[in-house]
């Protein structure tokens, strides 16, 4: 929903302030860390291009609990850099500034491969050895 309302909605402005995000996140590209706290305040900015009061809102509440519970942990999750994460991003904003819904769609599917490569690595534990109570 917010991608389709930043591609109808968002003015050159914030496309140019998007582009920007993720120029800083592909120089932030070394520390992950970094990275991601770019990446929120990316979808901090996608979500006020809908010019929509409500979308902000929501990744605001989003934005605190990312921080307070992937940050710790990054470094695991993505051992090898947010490369991955950057392609999903970058795509996405290619789609949006397309306009094509179609195209957003696309997008949308690629940037959830991604985050969902990193939930199943959240939510990764070990196995519990049978016969012994914990």
């Amino acid at each position: 929903m917010i991608a389709h309302a930043a591609a109808k909605n968002a003015t050159a402005k914030h496309m140019k302030e998007l582009e920007g995000m993720i120029q800083r996140m592909e120089a932030s590209i070394g520390d992950i860390k970094s990275y991601f706290r770019l990446a929120l305040q990316f979808h901090s900015k996608l979500a006020h291009a809908t010019h929509n009061r409500v979308y902000p809102l929501i990744w605001r509440l989003l934005d605190d609990i990312l921080l307070q519970a992937y940050i710790p942990k990054i470094d695991r999750f993505f051992p090898k850099g947010p490369s991955k994460l950057l392609f999903g991003n970058k795509v996405l904003l290619k789609a949006i500034q397309s306009g094509d819904p179609a195209m957003i769609d696309q997008a949308l599917e690629t940037h959830a491969e991604v985050e969902n490569m990193f939930a199943k690595h959240r939510t990764t534990r070990p196995a519990m050895k049978k016969g012994k109570k914990s």
